[in-house]
């Protein structure tokens, strides 16, 4: 069947990567729908790397500004064509590219709007922690006054789906997001924070 080529732009707007989309019947049993366009088994061959996505160039964008945080190209490229004024950098995944997607929303504040499946699934709950936990400490050791806020959502799984159907959108700062965790993720999160020795319940009790 035929694929879906998926290109990764820099922040200049070149293409640095392309991921190949399979189509649903040339799926194996038990493996993903997505394959870095690559051929690092082969001889002289190279690897793709995991690079993040930008649907606008940074350097058009003032300091201070709000982008939205999310996972996978198509799902940031449909963001963008039913809100046209979003700012969108996105990772491949919810458990990669953490160092440079911090560095690329340094400059912003962030509205994180990673897959749904966090609330259900301990293991992504995990990811994102690590990516709030990483941005916030980033933030406080260079003393910078960009915030950090989690969007959510209900029923759907992606912030792409949510937005094609307007369902409600909720944005909420990371304490009261913390707070709407089930007992599962709730604990995975807190774990995750306190390895990190990221605690923001305290930095509140201190204000």
């Amino acid at each position: 069947m035929p694929l879906l080529v998926v290109p990764y732009r820099d922040e200049q707007g070149r293409i640095q990567a392309c991921q190949l989309r399979l189509h649903r019947n040339d799926v194996p049993g038990g493996e993903k729908k997505y394959r870095w366009l690559a051929s690092p088994l082969e001889r002289h061959g190279t690897s793709s790397g995991t690079p993040i996505h930008f649907t606008f160039r940074p350097t058009d964008l003032p300091r201070g500004h709000t982008v939205i945080i999310t996972e996978g190209v198509l799902k940031a490229e449909t963001l963008v064509s039913l809100r046209p004024k979003a700012r969108v950098i996105t990772t491949s995944g919810v458990n990669c590219s953490h160092a440079q997607i911090i560095d690329a929303a340094r400059d912003y504040n962030a509205l994180i709007a990673f897959d749904a499946d966090y609330k259900t699934n301990p293991a992504v709950a995990r990811q994102l922690a690590r990516l709030i936990a990483a941005r916030e400490r980033d933030i406080a050791a260079r003393r910078l006054s960009t915030n950090t806020k989690i969007v959510t959502w209900q029923k759907y799984k992606g912030i792409d789906d949510a937005l094609l159907v307007n369902a409600p959108l909720e944005i909420m700062n990371i304490l009261r997001w913390y707070s709407t965790l089930e007992s599962r993720t709730h604990a995975e999160v807190k774990r995750v924070w306190d390895e990190a020795n990221y605690r923001p319940w305290i930095s509140l009790v201190k204000k």
